[in-house]
């Protein structure tokens, strides 16, 4: 499980989507962290400030939506470290 601490950024990407529009919900512990749609890009990413977070284990989840509202979700379970 990956261990962060203060800045962290969350690369987010689609793979298999045309690449008109997409949506990317990012989730952490089931709470909102961004929600950015790009336009002709398969990608995005987020600052995250983890000094925001309590310390120790929590769940990264990402869905996508493209143009047809399709979607997938994926997660990852990571530690926050001492700030």
């Amino acid at each position: 499980m990956p261990r962060l601490a203060a800045r962290f950024t969350v690369g987010m990407a689609v793979h298999g989507a045309p690449d008109n529009v997409n949506t990317f919900t990012l989730s952490l512990d089931g709470a909102l962290l961004s929600t950015p749609t790009c336009h002709q890009a398969p990608t995005a990413s987020y600052a995250w400030n983890t000094t925001t977070a309590t310390v120790g284990g929590h769940q990264l989840t990402l869905t996508v939506r493209d143009h047809l509202d399709r979607t997938a979700t994926t997660f990852i379970n990571v530690t926050v470290g001492q700030h």
